[in-house]
């Protein structure tokens, strides 16, 4: 999805597209990285009954907006792991490390 480039407009339009593919029938949840660890993200995931599985920024003032509720489940540990081999397959594509399989 295109739009216009602004501070918080990536998280915005993430958010949509999320609405897009939530449906009450299936779960589907979301992994992304720190940089989405932000109360307006997290509430926009949980508004539309998405959960969110970010990586958790504990270094951040006011710490983490991911608690103990979400990264208590298996699927979050899940999550997490599918996180890093995809960023994996990106760091080989630029020659940085392999694609784990």
């Amino acid at each position: 999805m295109a739009s216009t480039s602004e501070g918080t407009t990536e998280h915005t339009v993430a958010a949509r597209m999320l609405a897009d593919v939530a449906a009450p029938i299936k779960l589907v949840t979301v992994g992304a990285e720190k940089a989405y660890d932000t109360k307006r993200s997290v509430k926009a995931c949980r508004d539309i009954h998405v959960p969110p599985h970010v990586a958790q920024n504990t270094e951040r003032l006011g710490g983490s907006a991911i608690e103990a509720r979400t990264t208590r489940h298996a699927g979050y540990e899940l999550s997490q792991r599918k996180i890093k081999r995809v960023k994996q397959c990106f760091g080989w594509g630029r020659g940085r490390t392999r694609c784990a399989r």
